[in-house]
């Protein structure tokens, strides 16, 4: 079933969890004030510890299916306060949006200058 899209539903505070990844926080998603399709996430890197320096994430909607895509987005400069000699700590991925709800699912790639690890499926319930 597909409710209308409402920009209000797709935006706001969300907690998302991916248990691939042990990944569980609180981020934001805004959307883009030219665009109601364009919605920006901030707190990804956050979540995991990082300083979240670059960003935010952009993931555009698809108007007829909801689906989203995240374009390829630097998140943190670098992961050397972690112990880690890695830079241009990247997310990019895909998933779709449920419009009655405004949870989103989405598979990451997460990489890094040096090359990637793998992805996560991340589930953001909005919570506000």
């Amino acid at each position: 079933m597909f409710c209308a899209y409402n920009s209000d539903m797709a935006s706001g505070s969300y907690h998302a969890v991916s248990d691939s990844c042990g990944l569980d926080g609180n981020l934001t998603i805004t959307v883009d004030p030219a665009d109601e399709y364009i919605v920006y996430v901030s707190g990804l890197a956050a979540i995991e510890g990082h300083d979240e320096d670059h960003g935010p994430l952009k993931m555009i909607i698809n108007e007829q299916d909801y689906s989203a895509i995240a374009e390829k987005t630097v998140l943190a400069s670098n992961l050397i306060p972690w112990g880690y000699p890695y830079t241009a700590y990247n997310y990019q991925g895909f998933g779709e949006l449920n419009t009655c709800d405004g949870t989103y699912i989405m598979t990451f790639t997460i990489g890094i200058d040096q090359g990637t690890w793998g992805f996560m499926i991340l589930y953001s319930q909005r919570i506000n």
